[in-house]
């Protein structure tokens, strides 16, 4: 009789019949098999629309529970935010207005350039994402940084008060947290799913614990207790270590499955996120007893961190989009699949030019044009 182990099998099927199948869709299903076999609510952390709603409901709580006055209620805020010079933001505002219009001129010229591409290839809709994303986050930083030029009074800001007589009453500026919740998951989400081709069930908790230390530090600007207060910020601390631990595996596992990654590539964002948030939070320790200045501090941050924090993202979106050189499809493709020489030339991110012709049809040594045929065409294969 014959026994159920006579022939190895694979999760696609007996050895006799085996498929092969994209890297992409074989982390979609491992992703999917793994959801199925845990318990609901660990299902629904896997989302982002769980992870926009905890980090609502988690803001909410916080503040309903500390109730931090209003800058423009004190006055001694109100005078301490108008000493600080607002040149930083209207440079960084312009820089990010170019910057911004220019992101979203190429994204529109590559949904137009990838609309031929996408009757070939169903999943180059995927590829249009980090670039919106990234037209997001250069949004979010645009519009706060214009809120401190246009705006006459803090309104976006509170009062500090821990109950020390030389910080209380120093603006706290709200706005900016507001900015880290939308853009710190928006890096995460660039660095590990897009950059490192990790599933969101792996992202998803240093994401979660990442904006709940976020909403800790602004909460700890409003605890008059002292001990109160040094445990909120050994909280944030905890959580970021917790948060950078759980980024190393991207990394690992990329490399385990890149041997020949280089880590000055693709891991090398991840591992400079978490010395840039690293960087972020001693600025804060700083701010919090009193090293710094609210004034010094916002020179810190808008005239030099939110420009790498920029450069950042753009740096993870561009790996995220590069294909390798070998596979670049010959001037005989472009033409045929409509993709216009300039866009090829300089559009969306050059990196993702080469990814929209090159999925369209990849160029052999003779000049030929060789289409890939059916829906599993391997995205991965063309990036570096």
């Amino acid at each position: 009789m014959p026994h159920e182990f006579d022939a190895p099998r694979t999760i696609f099927g007996s050895a006799q019949s085996v498929q092969v199948v994209p890297e992409a869709e074989l982390l979609e299903e491992v992703e999917v098999r793994v959801v199925k076999s845990s318990p609901l609510l660990t299902t629904r952390l896997h989302e982002p629309c769980a992870w926009v709603a905890i980090t609502m409901i988690l803001a909410l709580i916080v503040y309903a529970s500390v109730r931090p006055e209003w800058c423009t209620d004190v006055e001694r805020c109100t005078a301490a935010h108008a000493d600080i010079p607002y040149i930083y933001h209207a440079c960084t505002a312009s820089a990010l207005c170019a910057v911004l219009l220019h992101e979203i001129a190429c994204l529109c010229l590559a949904c137009r350039a990838a609309n031929s591409a996408m009757r070939i290839i169903h999943s180059i809709r995927e590829t249009l994402l980090p670039s919106v994303f990234l037209c997001v986050s250069f949004l979010v930083l645009f519009f706060e940084n214009i809120v401190f030029v246009i705006g006459t009074s803090p309104w976006y800001a509170h009062s500090m008060r821990v109950g020390d007589r030389k910080l209380d009453g120093e603006p706290v500026y709200t706005v900016i947290y507001v900015e880290w919740l939308v853009n710190v998951p928006i890096l995460l989400i660039l660095a590990g799913k897009y950059a490192l081709s990790r599933p969101t069930a792996e992202i998803a908790r240093p994401l979660l614990v990442t904006n709940a230390y976020i909403i800790l530090a602004w909460t700890a600007h409003f605890i008059p207790s002292s001990a109160g207060r040094m445990a909120t910020v050994a909280a944030c601390l905890a959580m970021y270590a917790w948060s950078s631990y759980d980024m190393i595996p991207w990394v690992t596992r990329f490399h385990s499955d890149h041997p020949d990654a280089k880590l000055f590539g693709r891991p090398f964002l991840s591992i400079s996120l978490i010395v840039i948030f690293g960087i972020y939070g001693m600025v804060y320790l700083c701010r919090q007893y009193g090293a710094l200045s609210t004034s010094t501090e916002q020179k810190v941050l808008h005239g030099h961190g939110h420009e790498f924090q920029a450069s950042c993202i753009d740096g993870i979106c561009w790996p995220a989009f590069l294909a390798i050189p070998q596979h670049a499809p010959s001037h005989g493709c472009q033409h045929k699949h409509g993709i216009p020489e300039a866009i090829a030339r300089r559009g969306a991110s050059h990196g993702l030019v080469a990814i929209i012709i090159g999925l369209a049809a990849v160029g052999s040594m003779h000049n030929a044009c060789i289409c890939p045929q059916g829906p599993q065409y391997d995205l991965r294969k063309t990036q570096g």
